[in-house]
């Protein structure tokens, strides 16, 4: 019988330390669950709070490189363009027209315009009675020429400039990094003003006395910038 007692009574000894640890160690692990945020939906919490701050951060940071990598258009002074359409969506729309094909020519502007959507649309005279194909393409190549790109310094340069090897208007940054682009571009440039040059010469011979020393004006500004290209 002492020996069936002393059995019950250490089998009760051991649920006792069974139980003793059970509770030491599920409060220890209550209280590291406390201390590390660990209970209920602590780590959830904790972890959408750094997701949603990385999500802004991430949108604060891809808004501040698109403000800073938008370009400003304007049109030339001399531009001839029909109104209704702002400088700045005709640029944006031809900068496409451009990194989509490659290129960009007056043949493929006017295509790119033909739907009503289109954010150049009403750049063109669609009513056939009134202009052919032909004239539609003049009103592309006024386009193209006239949109100039407004510089971080505040001064403009031609956004496209035309290749007379390749039939088509390409990026000036573009003409401007190939060595025989830009050769090509500048004997061009040579050439038209060399004939402006000829025509004001022509019109100072046939000009009225009164009118003659605006025309010389003219011949000797034209003469300083074909010097200039030349260098």
């Amino acid at each position: 019988m002492r020996s069936g007692a002393d059995c019950n009574g250490k089998m009760r000894q051991a649920r006792c330390e069974q139980d003793r640890l059970g509770e030491s160690s599920g409060g220890a692990l209550r209280s590291g669950q406390r201390r590390y945020g660990v209970t209920g939906n602590g780590w959830k919490g904790e972890s959408r709070h750094g997701l949603e701050q990385q999500a802004r951060f991430n949108f604060n940071y891809s808004l501040t490189i698109f403000l800073m990598a938008k370009k400003s258009y304007v049109y030339k002074k001399t531009a001839f363009v029909r109104k209704g359409v702002k400088a700045q969506d005709a640029g944006e729309e031809l900068e496409r027209i451009s990194k989509e094909h490659g290129e960009i020519t007056p043949p493929l502007v006017v295509d790119e315009a033909r739907p009503e959507e289109s954010p150049i649309h009403e750049v063109f005279e669609w009513d056939d009675e009134v202009a052919a194909e032909n004239h539609r393409e003049h009103q592309a190549r006024q386009l193209i020429r006239s949109i100039q790109v407004v510089k971080p310094e505040g001064n403009t340069e031609p956004v496209f400039i035309h290749i007379h090897s390749e039939q088509a208007y390409l990026p000036t940054k573009t003409v401007v990094n190939n060595v025989d682009l830009y050769d090509e571009a500048k004997r061009s440039a040579e050439r038209r003003l060399q004939e402006a040059s000829s025509s004001l010469a022509q019109l100072k011979s046939i000009a009225r006395r009164g009118q003659k020393q605006k025309v010389q004006t003219a011949i000797n500004f034209l003469s300083k910038a074909q010097d200039q290209l030349v260098e």
